[in-house]
């Protein structure tokens, strides 16, 4: 799905939006609908509203996904629940603003977020309702103004829950490494998720469930598991298990210190999740 007819429109100029509405027929019975790239998509399609036009995307058009405004700016109108046809879409005709899932691994997505491709530096905002933004410099209208924190692993908190778990996990690492890695991974895949918390399990079946619900090693040749092999790779399959165990811990324990980003400035690499705080002017 790469949207190619859209590419070729180029619309993050309102002076390209004009001239592809003096040069384009809107659909027949409308004065004001007009297609986004080819118009035999009819699930896609501008509604020009003197000042701006709205972009619409999905079956009958049913989501109303942002505003392209005189000024040059994109107002995003869609609440949540980005994909990837929303994003290319929105990245083919704003380009070279592109916008992207910027989720991360550990279980927390992170917000979608906009950065202009020639900007090598990749300096973004998060994608939420209401964010607007100029199609050239990337600046915020002045309508719009938020805050957005990312976490850290906290390191007293952190330094606490490996101590105890170090102790813990001593006998869990004798059998693991003396076992049979069949039996091994046919009791990590027998044993059914849990509500409880690590703390709150037998040591090593917690160890095991990591490994298995994260998919973390293998004894076999397995499409759906890059993981390290079980039976060749003992030592960094226990290695492997054991840091997803510590992230698990982080979580449940709320191991974390909460960092306040730069507006517009790309947030550090993580794995614990970004919150963003819209501010009402």
């Amino acid at each position: 799905m790469s949207f190619n007819d859209v590419y070729q429109l180029r619309l993050s100029s309102w002076a390209r939006l004009l001239e592809m509405v003096k040069n384009t027929p809107p659909y027949r019975g409308t004065t004001n609908k007009y297609p986004l790239g080819d118009r035999k998509y009819s699930s896609r399609y501008l509604l020009f509203k003197g000042d701006h036009a709205e972009v619409h995307y999905g079956a009958y058009g049913k989501s109303h996904l942002c505003n392209l405004w005189e000024d040059d700016t994109v107002e995003f109108i869609r609440e949540r629940h980005y994909g990837q046809g929303i994003n290319q879409l929105i990245s083919a005709f704003l380009y070279p603003l592109f916008t992207a899932d910027n989720c991360k691994q550990g279980g927390h997505s992170n917000p979608t977020v906009i950065y202009n491709l020639d900007k090598s530096n990749k300096d973004n905002h998060p994608v939420f309702q209401g964010l607007r933004v100029h199609t050239k410099t990337m600046e915020l209208h002045p309508s719009v103004s938020y805050k957005r924190f990312y976490k850290v692993v906290d390191r007293v908190k952190s330094k606490e829950i490996r101590a105890k778990w170090e102790e813990k996990l001593k006998p869990v690492y004798a059998f693991f490494m003396a076992g049979d890695p069949v039996e091994i991974y046919e009791d990590a895949r027998n044993l059914k998720y849990s509500q409880e918390t690590p703390d709150n399990m037998d040591p090593y079946e917690a160890f095991l469930l990591v490994g298995s619900s994260r998919r973390v090693f293998r004894v076999r040749d397995d499409k759906w598991v890059r993981g390290p092999n079980l039976t060749t790779q003992r030592k960094e399959s226990y290695d492997a298990t054991k840091k997803h165990l510590f992230n698990w811990l982080y979580v449940c324990n709320e191991a974390f210190e909460e960092r306040e980003a730069e507006i517009g400035k790309a947030v550090p690499a993580g794995n614990w999740g970004v919150r963003v705080e819209v501010i009402k002017n």
